[in-house]
């Protein structure tokens, strides 16, 4: 476990050879933003209980996560991950958040934003909802994420020929690492990132948790009330990592 600062006000906690970004909102943008602009190519991480539960069970999922280049704090699990092992207590910074804050800096850099995932039809709202936020953004293409693994390629085509520079993909865990991970040396984009459910959000098709749920960490409880049965197993991930932390088997 190593504890440094990555920059004056960014704090970066390696563990298991995770780098992961401790700060608040703006400035974990900014110093994302910055590494970008250096010239650096980034696959990121919004960890949550699920995704660390996975990490710690599964040998794929470790190595494919142990290729990126930074986690951010996405959900509760990771806030009390790191406040067990560094004693900081990290603020949240949800994925949806994050992905909205590039969106807006991209519509200003004249970044072209890739978006890849969800059902057919939703990528194409969330497009239309970010033109709407930020009129000025380059969306460099959309493909919905029902596609099979034998037409990888093909996708990977067609994000190339888009030349897009940022690219969200939002296919579920793990299904957005796996394809981030096997394809970055392919996508010449500056950034690649897994979000989720936030295509569903951004476009109107689901509600987002109210705020007072958000604050208190329990987004993915809200998401699970919603769906149980298509997050059952995402339930049980999150439990077991909560036990696996609890009995201090992180380490």
């Amino acid at each position: 476990m190593v504890s440094k600062k990555a920059d004056g006000m960014i704090e970066e906690f390696i563990w298991k050879n995770l780098k992961f970004l401790i700060g608040e909102h703006e400035q974990v943008l900014e110093h994302i933003v910055q590494r970008i602009d250096s010239g650096e190519k980034l696959f990121v991480v919004t960890a949550n209980a699920s995704i660390l539960y996975l990490f710690l069970s599964d040998e794929k999922y470790r190595e494919c996560l142990e290729h990126s280049n930074l986690l951010t704090v996405d959900g509760i699990g990771a806030v009390y991950l790191l406040k067990k092992l560094s004693g900081v207590k990290a603020p949240r910074y949800p994925g949806i958040e994050l992905m909205m804050g590039l969106c807006k800096v991209a519509a200003a850099k004249k970044w072209r934003v890739f978006l890849l995932g969800g059902k057919p039809g939703i990528s194409e709202k969330v497009a239309e909802a970010l033109k709407n936020e930020y009129p000025s953004i380059q969306i460099a293409g959309t493909m919905h994420g029902y596609f099979e693994e034998q037409n990888n390629e093909k996708v990977v085509q067609q994000i190339q020929s888009s030349a897009a520079d940022l690219l969200f993909v939002a296919m579920g865990v793990p299904k957005q690492e796996y394809f981030i991970w096997n394809h970055f040396p392919q996508l010449n984009v500056k950034l690649a990132m897994g979000v989720g459910g936030a295509f569903d959000v951004i476009s109107g098709n689901k509600r987002r948790a109210p705020r007072l749920i958000q604050q208190m960490g329990l987004e993915w409880l809200y998401r699970i009330s919603l769906e149980p049965r298509k997050r059952a197993k995402t339930f049980l991930n999150v439990i077991r990592f909560a036990i696996k932390l609890w009995k201090g088997e992180i380490f």
